[in-house]
């Protein structure tokens, strides 16, 4: 993979033996979460917008990879006024122009899992005529697309769906299990929920999803069990919601921090299950607090390895966050607001009560 620097841009040159449909994928939804989290905490004047354009052709190997009809066509791709007008019309941080040789070559043969009815036609024009591109803006779809293996649709069409009308997961859910036996449910998972707070910034698309998810519990025909994992400094958010309050209030488990042997644990065991091997070194490494805290001073991290200096976070809230989380074994929250004294809330004050676990 070779790359140049335009002054406003970049331009990638990929071997051509890496599936475009893995490109596409996953660069996409990745460049979307790194910028949501970078821009979470900062003004609109200093946030990140990306355009992305891909196009698959020959471009010359020595001594400017960057040179011919490939390269040209796809800054013309991303510099089309319907790229522009698309970045325009969304929040989301991130929208991608596909060529037609891509679109037909790799999204309309859904390659990859990838679902052609998130791609729309667009017209390109420019100083040698017009061409078709495909545009399409990431966003979390994961859901749609789990559920529209297991009934045989378009995810495309199921997450519109579910946007307009948020309770029909409840339907979906009880449709996918269509010829099931009636005692079996589905068990929907939802770790890193704290990210609906943080990389969600679309207060509509939030309260759709957390209605969705409440709808398809409380529902009188419900076949859905959901399970949240949430960072506990982040519990207090949870409390900001009446219905999520009640759904939570009899169906809690609250899980202290990890030993280093759950750490490592963590670390070899997933490997293992997908038949690898993770070598003795590297577990140990990322067991260490020098590794936790490479990820510490990246901000919007906080680490239960007690071993982390807190010096390594770059903020007084996060080092406040992370010495309550690695000093103390067991918590008991309230439903109260929980969130650093800066935020309003009682962090580490008389709402929060812990006890020191072992060292």
């Amino acid at each position: 993979m070779a790359g140049k620097d335009t002054g406003d841009g970049f331009i990638l040159s990929i071997d051509p033996n890496v599936p475009r449909s893995l490109l596409l994928a996953l660069v996409p939804t990745g460049l979307r979460a790194h910028l949501l989290a970078y821009n979470q905490d900062r003004p609109g004047r200093e946030r990140f917008r990306v355009r992305l354009a891909v196009h698959a052709g020959d471009v010359l190997g020595d001594p400017d990879p960057f040179v011919g009809e490939a390269t040209n066509h796809v800054c013309r791709l991303l510099d089309s006024d319907a790229l522009h007008a698309c970045l325009q019309a969304t929040p989301q941080p991130v929208v991608v122009i596909a060529s037609e040789a891509i679109y037909r070559g790799v999204v309309s043969r859904a390659h990859g899992g990838l679902d052609p009815a998130v791609w729309h036609r667009v017209v390109v024009h420019g100083k040698e005529g017009q061409a078709d591109a495909w545009v399409h803006v990431p966003a979390d779809e994961e859901l749609a697309i789990h559920l529209c293996a297991l009934q045989g649709v378009a995810p495309g069409a199921l997450r519109s769906d579910l946007e307009a009308q948020p309770a029909n997961l409840d339907l979906a859910i009880r449709q996918a299990l269509i010829g099931r036996p009636s005692a079996v449910e589905m068990l929907l998972v939802v770790d890193q929920f704290e990210e609906v707070f943080t990389l969600c910034g679309d207060e509509r698309e939030r309260a759709g999803f957390l209605d969705a998810l409440l709808g398809a519990v409380n529902s009188p025909r419900s076949r859905a069990r959901i399970v949240l994992g949430v960072r506990a400094d982040f519990y207090a958010r949870c409390g900001a919601n009446p219905a999520l309050v009640a759904a939570l209030q009899d169906a809690q488990v609250l899980i202290g921090p990890m030993t280093e042997g759950e750490l490592r644990a963590v670390i070899a065991e997933p490997a293992a299950r997908a038949g690898m091997t993770v070598e003795a070194a590297l577990v140990e490494f990322l067991a260490t607090g020098e590794a936790g805290e490479i990820w510490a001073r990246r901000g919007g991290f906080t680490s239960p390895n007690r071993q982390v200096d807190l010096s390594a976070y770059p903020d007084d809230i996060t080092r406040r966050s992370a010495r309550e989380l690695t000093t103390s074994g067991i918590f008991r929250f309230d439903l109260s607001d929980l969130e650093p004294p800066e935020f309003g809330g009682t962090l580490g004050g008389r709402r929060l009560t812990s006890r020191r676990g072992p060292r």
